[in-house]
C-alpha cells in the first residue's frame, strides 16, 4: 500500500499479507513528495517514483524490496523534468522497461525506466503539447500515448522502446471542442484505441489504428441528427 506522495507530504508504504490479515511496519519512501506512482517490477519488488516542487523539477525513482511484511528502500537515482511538475499519469510495461506519463507544466510527458538488479535507470522525456498526462497503451512491442493538445486535437503518437529509450513514430489527429478531463479512451482486444469526445457540438467517436509504427485516426459524429446544447456537452 502506498499513501501520501502529495503536497509535499511523506510518501509511506506498507505492506499487507493476505494470509494473516496483517500490516507491516510504515515506511517512508520519500519525504516530502509532490508525486507518486508505484507499479510491481518483479516477485519480489515494487517500482516506486516520486516528484519534488521544484520549477525546473526532478523526477525520483527507486525499487523497494519486499520480504514478508518488510520493505528495503533501495537509493533512489534522480533525473530532472521539464518545467514543474504538475500531476502523474499512469503504468505501461512494455518489454523490459516500465513506461510513466505525467504533466510537466506546458507538457504531457512519455518516459521510460529500466531496472537492472535494485537500481533504477531513467530515460528521456518524450514532450508535446497536451493539456494532461498522456494516456498510455501498449500494441506488442509499441507505446502508444494519447492526448488532447490545447482543447483542439486529440493525438495518439506511437513510440520504439529500447531499454529506456522511447523513439516516436508517425503521430495521427483528429480535432476537438473538449477539456482533457472529459475525454474518455479505451483499448479494443485487437489493440485499437478508441477515444470519445466532442467536436464542433457534436459526440466524436475516433479510433487509432496503428500500423508498424505509424498511426492512422478515423473519425465520426455520433449525432448527426443536430447540435448539442452547451449544458449536454
Amino acid at each position: 500500500m502506498l499513501t501520501g506522495g502529495s503536497a509535499g507530504q511523506n510518501l509511506v508504504a506498507a505492506i499487507y499479507d493476505t494470509t494473516t490479515q496483517s500490516v507491516g511496519a510504515a515506511t517512508i519512501v520519500r519525504a516530502s513528495a509532490y508525486g507518486a506512482m508505484a507499479v510491481k517490477s518483479s516477485t519480489d519488488q515494487v517500482l516506486c517514483v516520486a516528484f519534488d516542487n521544484g520549477n525546473p523539477g526532478n523526477l525520483y525513482a527507486a525499487v523497494l524490496t519486499v520480504s514478508g511484511t518488510s520493505i528495503t528502500v533501495n537509493t533512489a537515482v534522480t533525473a530532472a523534468i521539464t518545467g514543474q511538475f504538475t500531476f502523474a499519469g499512469n503504468w505501461a510495461a512494455v518489454g523490459g522497461a516500465f513506461c510513466l506519463s505525467y504533466k510537466n507544466g506546458s507538457y504531457g510527458v512519455a518516459r521510460a525506466i529500466t531496472i537492472s538488479g535494485t537500481t533504477p535507470s531513467i530515460g528521456a522525456e518524450q514532450s508535446a503539447s497536451a493539456a494532461g498526462a498522456p494516456r498510455l497503451y501498449v500494441s506488442g512491442s509499441m507505446l502508444r500515448a494519447v492526448r488532447v493538445s490545447s482543447q483542439s486535437t486529440v493525438t495518439c503518437t506511437p513510440y520504439s522502446v529500447s531499454g529506456n529509450t522511447l523513439t516516436a513514430g508517425t503521430t495521427a489527429s483528429t480535432a476537438t471542442t473538449i477539456l482533457e478531463s472529459a475525454v474518455r479512451s479505451f483499448q479494443y482486444p485487437a489493440g485499437d484505441i478508441g477515444v470519445l469526445h466532442t467536436n464542433g457540438g457534436y459526440w466524436v467517436a475516433s479510433i487509432f489504428k496503428l500500423t508498424s509504427t505509424t498511426e492512422a485516426v478515423l473519425s465520426t459524429n455520433i449525432n448527426t441528427h443536430g447540435t448539442l446544447a452547451a449544458s449536454s456537452i
